[in-house]
């Protein structure tokens, strides 16, 4: 995936202080080839990181979700990798996220990071007071960034606690729908998915 391949310059890019134009031309390790496409992109992203470190720069480093949502409740070891993290000098930290795709990705109310952001504050022991979510998408919208109090993170573990037992659940109750499933990789076996697909099919058939 182009994407994957762009994950890749920018982190060592960002990681080895290298200049984004030095990988054009490389293979990713994924086998695709970075073209000026992907530099411009990344170059957006590195230029963004670069104006706004305020504080400790972290690159491509895990998020270990569970830690931050486990006192109240065992779960999984549910993770995940966090592109950039801006451990701020003042009581900002920052969680950003690059997105190489089309598609448009909100900031706002964006579980991704707000569990994210769970995970890097459980890291540093909650002592910051607000976090900056950003959303690092060159090809639709740019920089899309939100700033909220640590206290509304934590207020919104019970929510997220509550939707992962009921997704543990043995009688967990699918809801399939065309944004719920759109990037779910289980979608062409799963026969919810199918049952949805084809009611919508059935719909187009009969005349209104």
């Amino acid at each position: 995936m182009i994407g994957t391949a762009a994950h890749w310059v920018l982190e060592n890019a960002l990681e080895f202080s290298l200049p984004v134009g030095h990988f054009l031309g490389m293979t990713a390790p994924n086998d695709i080839e970075i073209d000026l496409e992907i530099i411009e992109n990344v170059q957006f992203a590195v230029d963004w990181v670069l104006e706004n470190i305020d504080g400790e720069l972290v690159v491509e480093s895990r998020a270990d979700i569970y830690k931050a949502l486990e006192p109240r409740l065992p779960i999984p070891a549910i993770y995940g990798t966090v592109d950039i993290r801006i451990y701020g000098d003042g009581d900002v930290l920052t969680i950003a996220d690059y997105k190489n795709g089309v598609w448009g990705v909100p900031v706002s109310n964006n579980p991704q990071l707000e569990l994210y952001a769970l995970g890097a504050l459980h890291d540093v022991d909650y002592r910051y007071d607000k976090v900056r979510m950003v959303i690092i998408q060159p090809r639709n919208g740019g920089i899309k960034s939100v700033e909220v109090e640590t206290d509304y993170l934590l207020r919104k573990e019970l929510y997220y606690r509550s939707a992962i037992a009921a997704g543990l659940s043995q009688t967990a109750e699918a809801n399939p729908s065309e944004n719920n499933c759109r990037f779910c990789p289980a979608k062409f076996k799963c026969k919810d998915y199918w049952d949805l697909k084809n009611t919508e099919l059935l719909d187009m058939m009969v005349p209104k």
